[in-house]
């Protein structure tokens, strides 16, 4: 049987037994996977440094279909029965693009800017950090050039993820200079 593109907010609305097919589509097929900027969101890394974190938040505590929408919301200034009313196919495709990029900003991310702490950080307590996020990030760069988070958020991922390098290499460069004799 085919899937019709209906509303996503139709989708919702279905019975267990009539949804079956969709959930099931979107949970193991290709064609609802398939990643397709259908709202021309375009490339995460020329959105806003706050735009990519709020995604990457949702994207680590893991996205529900119910939330598609909203978890849409956070590129486009629309109100959210405008984004319930598109199509399946839509909602779906566009999730599996930014889940796409974000996984690839990611990869990125942990090749650039983690490093493997030391044994007495770990004895120290540093995994206390993880339930901040990205806000140590925000409040890195936010205290670096003395503006508010709320600016920082609004600055292109890119210069902020520049940024971030710069300090990483900065310290790593300090701890290896000290060490010089």
């Amino acid at each position: 049987m085919e899937l019709q593109n209906i509303p996503f907010n139709q989708l919702l609305q279905l019975s267990e037994a009539d949804g079956y097919q969709y959930i099931y589509a979107i949970k193991f097929g290709k064609f609802l996977n398939k990643a397709v900027d259908h709202l021309a969101i375009g490339e995460l890394r020329q959105r806003t440094f706050g735009e990519v974190k709020d995604w990457q938040s949702m994207h680590e505590g893991g996205l529900v279909l119910r939330d598609y929408p909203v978890a849409l919301s956070i590129f486009f200034d629309k109100p959210l029965p405008e984004l319930y009313a598109l199509g399946v196919v839509e909602v779906c495709q566009t999730v599996a693009y930014l889940c796409e990029q974000i996984r690839n900003i990611c990869a990125v991310e942990r090749e650039a800017l983690v490093r493997k702490p030391t044994i007495k950080e770990v004895k120290a307590g540093l995994d206390r950090f993880n339930r901040y996020g990205s806000w140590p990030q925000l409040y890195s760069i936010a205290t670096t050039f003395g503006k508010s988070i709320q600016e920082v958020r609004r600055w292109s991922y890119n210069e902020c993820f520049v940024i971030l390098c710069y300090q990483k290499d900065y310290s790593e460069y300090q701890t290896d200079f000290l060490k010089v004799k």
